[in-house]
């Protein structure tokens, strides 16, 4: 069974691998990103869909799906396109979990601000408590004794 990409996060490809390299020059530091606010065009094209983008997010209820599309998509270049010195041309033949990567998502009325950190694993600068997405669409679950 092979699944799907959320067509929601290939729509912030291009923000996130930006938002990304930002991260990347500067880490352990959090990297604040601006959503803009949901337009009514963008709304009403997705809603034809079939998809609400001003649903609440089923795995983090304090943000919506247009906001988790950024984020999903944030961690889709990270784990298979991203490197210490940048982005691969192609994608990789298994995920990379050389950074972790870790966000925080606050509303505003202009839109919604995002911050992403990237840290080495252990990094004293990493959040205690950080809200690390799980995707439950993940093709292999993590392999444990190698």
């Amino acid at each position: 069974m092979t699944f799907a990409r959320d067509p929601v996060s290939r729509m912030f490809d291009t923000a996130s691998r930006r938002a990304l390299a930002r991260c990347y020059r500067n880490p352990g530091r959090w990297v604040p990103v601006r959503l803009p606010r949901l337009t009514a065009r963008l709304f009403i094209t997705w809603l034809t869909r079939g998809i609400d983008l001003r649903a609440a997010d089923p795995w983090d209820p304090s943000i919506d799906r247009y906001v988790r599309g950024f984020v999903r998509s944030c961690y889709h270049v990270h784990r298979w396109h991203g490197d210490y010195s940048g982005f691969r041309r192609e994608r990789r033949a298994a995920p990379w979990d050389g950074l972790v990567l870790v966000y925080r998502a606050e509303k505003n009325p202009a839109g919604w601000r995002v911050r992403l950190m990237t840290a080495p694993k252990g990094d004293k600068r990493l959040p205690r408590k950080s809200k690390r997405f799980r995707d439950p669409e993940r093709v292999t679950p993590p392999v444990r004794g190698f």
